[in-house]
């Protein structure tokens, strides 16, 4: 394959680029990798605003005791699913629970949650398991 002489001082140093430095970079990308490339932090940027989108629509219809026990605000852990009023995520009540934590010691660990709360968690977490909502 034989590449165009193009200068890429600086190219991945995280330095500012020039209009022209930028177009030079651009056509790089997509000489080598096609013109529908994407960024990897473009992907995952995708992903993310997917896992997201999911995420919210499994919970506005998750049963009310669930919705009213666990919250998704993007300015709260990155969108990650916490309980309501709190910072903790779900999935930290899961892994404690995964290596073995009683529930007793999440409620002694964790003095803002309760066991219904805690009920709730899994029953959310149990749903994103599911294909179909029976």
């Amino acid at each position: 394959m034989n590449v165009p002489s193009i200068a890429l001082e600086g190219l991945f140093l995280g330095q500012e680029q020039t209009a022209p430095r930028q177009r030079e970079k651009n056509g790089l990308v997509n000489l080598l990798f096609g013109k529908n490339y994407q960024s990897k932090s473009n992907l995952e940027q995708m992903q993310v605003q997917s896992n997201l989108q999911f995420l919210e629509q499994k919970l506005s219809t998750s049963p009310q005791h669930v919705q009213d026990a666990i919250e998704i605000d993007r300015r709260i852990k990155h969108g990650n699913p916490v309980f309501k009023g709190t910072r903790v995520p779900v999935y930290i009540i899961i892994q404690e629970i995964a290596d073995g934590t009683t529930l007793d010691n999440l409620i002694e660990g964790y003095p803002t949650l309760n066991l219904e709360q805690i009920k709730a968690g899994l029953d959310f977490a149990a749903s994103l398991s599911r294909i179909y909502n029976d």
